[in-house]
């Protein structure tokens, strides 16, 4: 996926310009392609490396060493022996019971005498100095004295230093006590650029658009990168997760190698992906080698997490506390924000951002409807509750969503304060459905209770459920579009050929302005008006044969049956009644010239999982990016 090594090669010109032919340590981060980088590296060190004074008519010829088949100082010194044997076609003295740093020795002064000057390119250092061998510290002594008489040049690749390797190690092993690499420079391998990456997905088939898209998720090692190209594909609220389970053991691993884990990193770690670092573990982060893949700044200018990847595989590791934060955004991330709700309700620190993403959490959960609780399955006192929690931040961390929380305002507004029992709600709200803010609040709030009605496993529970919703659609319709108050019917009816709807060989009699809308009534005066009236976007509405069968269906069947607590209804009758609640919320939107109920202020500028993670690992480009989308 690189396509160069511009960063070795800015680091070696100017330590070659100084001395040439200096030993370096190339640091490749775990979950990088360290095979893939020494092979550019090779290739530009051929074509650029500078020999030191004294061997300017010599050429350079390269040992390829991969570590983790070296098994002890004797066997990487006869492996070193061999190849520059085999490279210049020449014998070099030697016997088996030779100690191997004189090994070594005769083969770099054999290497000079045929005019070559030898460059070592040491794969997977870190598995070389774990080498448990007691002749490994005179190897390592013979190995600085030869660097540092210039006879030749060692390329050592490690995911991470030498400081790092030997904090690792325990006391028997000789690298340890060594001062091997204490004369090399280093040269720290950058991310992946974005036209690596781009171009990368330009091969794969992925739109640049989509390619964009994708960059900004990544940060950190290549594996990254690597799995959001191969999930590119996968739906946008479980593409993090989906890279964070792909990517999971390398990124493991490139933390484990980066940073040593114990308590205290853990918290640094969980510190880091939620962007709360306090300035001693900021200070560490910023001189860390490899701090470029593991933070980046946002537009405010503090450190956070390099990768929403990365930060969501850290708080996967059941950290104390900040793990539910974890758990809490997978829920939302799944659309489960019911249950989502009822995690955040635990969550408790104090830092805004993260109070404001409780606070969103909440409010999201307050307006998902759930069978059986508050006004059509909504908790608007929740929610007002929410909203005054978050009016402190609305010019700081909760900014990007003060329009969603705007309208939420408005609506509660609207709803509260109640006057008394969910039904008489319902009514009041109904009634005043000419008011088109109402009218939209009242087609979210059909539509929530619709879409939970799923979640109920007994089908005279979904019946209860939902069997007065088709009346209130009914009512809201009438008051919106018919100008016609359910509760006071005109004592001048608009005259119109009410009988064609009207399911009975009598004549349909319009109520009196003291009687109460039926449903039975609605059925006939709603669909006659809009018919009449035209309406744009009614189709089965205005249909007389479905409306006058639902005069028995609905009312016969359903409706009235239901006001007895003892009736058990079959799984066809709540199918026919959610089926009839989905099919008039969908012409009703036609009628206020949406495709749906997702176009809805209050459903298109809330919060989605998408928005939250980026919110809740202080990504504020990508917030900026997703709200503009908005």
């Amino acid at each position: 996926m690189r396509a160069d090594c511009d960063w070795f090669a800015q680091r070696a010109q100017m330590i070659w310009k100084a001395r040439p032919g200096r030993s370096m340590l190339v640091m490749v981060p775990q979950g990088c392609d360290e095979s893939g980088t020494t092979k550019l590296v090779r290739g530009w060190v051929e074509e650029n490396f500078t020999l030191p004074s004294g061997y300017a008519n010599h050429r350079p010829i390269f040992i390829d060493l991969v570590s983790d088949g070296l098994e002890s100082s004797a066997h990487f010194a006869w492996t070193i022996s061999q190849k520059i044997s085999r490279q210049l076609h020449i014998n070099i003295e030697g016997h088996s019971d030779d100690y191997p740093t004189d090994i070594l020795q005769y083969a770099i002064e054999a290497a000079a005498g045929a005019g070559a000057f030898p460059i070592l390119m040491i794969q997977r250092f870190h598995a070389f100095a774990h080498l448990h061998d007691g002749g490994m510290t005179s190897m390592l002594s013979r190995l600085r004295t030869l660097e540092s008489d210039a006879q030749l040049t060692t390329l050592v690749f490690s995911p991470i230093s030498y400081h790092a390797i030997r904090r690792m190690m325990d006391s028997e092993q000789p690298f340890l006590n060594s001062v091997y690499g204490d004369m090399h420079d280093e040269a720290v391998m950058t991310p992946l650029k974005r036209a690596d990456f781009i171009a990368e997905a330009d091969a794969r088939g992925i739109a640049p658009a989509t390619a964009h898209r994708l960059f900004g998720l990544g940060g950190g090692p290549d594996s990254i990168f690597l799995a959001l190209l191969d999930l590119h594909a996968t739906d946008k609220s479980s593409l993090v997760s989906r890279c964070a389970e792909r990517a999971g053991p390398a990124i493991d691993s490139f933390l484990d190698r980066a940073i040593q884990r114990d308590a205290e990193t853990d918290q640094l770690l969980a510190s880091l992906a939620l962007g709360r670092l306090n300035p001693a573990q900021e200070a560490f982060l910023l001189s860390h080698p490899l701090g470029a893949f593991l933070w980046k700044c946002n537009r405010t200018g503090e450190l956070i997490c390099s990768s929403p990847v990365m930060a969501q595989r850290i708080l996967s590791k059941n950290l104390p506390v900040w793990s539910q934060y974890h758990k809490c955004l997978l829920a939302a991330e799944a659309g489960d924000f019911a249950g989502a709700g009822m995690m955040a309700e635990n969550l408790s620190d104090n830092h805004p951002r993260l109070v404001v993403f409780r606070e969103l959490v909440l409010l999201r959960s307050a307006l998902t409807a759930v069978p059986e609780r508050g006004l059509m399955g909504l908790d608007w006192r929740k929610a007002a509750a929410a909203v005054k929690r978050l009016e402190p931040f609305a010019t700081t961390a909760a900014r990007n969503f003060q329009k969603w929380i705007d309208v939420v305002g408005a609506s509660f507004r609207i709803v509260l304060p109640d006057s008394g029992s969910q039904r008489l709600q319902a009514d009041d709200l109904t009634r005043r459905a000419s008011d088109l803010q109402v009218r939209l609040l009242l087609l979210f709030m059909f539509d929530g209770a619709v879409c939970s009605a799923p979640f109920l496993s007994e089908p005279s529970a979904r019946v209860h459920l939902l069997v007065n919703v088709p009346e209130a659609i009914l009512q809201t319709i009438a008051a919106g579009f018919c100008n016609i108050d359910f509760c006071r019917p005109p004592a001048s009816p608009p005259i119109a050929d009410y009988d064609a709807y009207f399911g009975s060989k009598e004549q349909f009699i319009f109520p009196k302005m003291s009687q109460k809308m039926t449903l039975t009534a609605l059925l006939v005066v709603v669909p006659t008006l809009l018919a009449q009236l035209e309406v744009k976007g009614v189709v089965t509405l205005i249909d007389p044969d479905v409306m006058r069968s639902l005069q028995q269906k609905l009312v016969d069947a359903v409706r009235n049956p239901a006001s007895h607590t003892i009736v058990d209804f079959l799984q066809k009758d709540a199918a026919m009644l959610e089926q009839l609640c989905r099919d008039w919320i969908s012409e009703w939107c036609r009628m206020e010239n949406i495709a749906s109920t997702s176009e809805l202020p209050i459903r298109i500028l809330a919060p989605d999982g998408e928005r939250l993670r980026a919110l809740l690992l202080g990504d504020d480009h990508l917030l900026f990016e997703l709200e503009h989308q908005c």
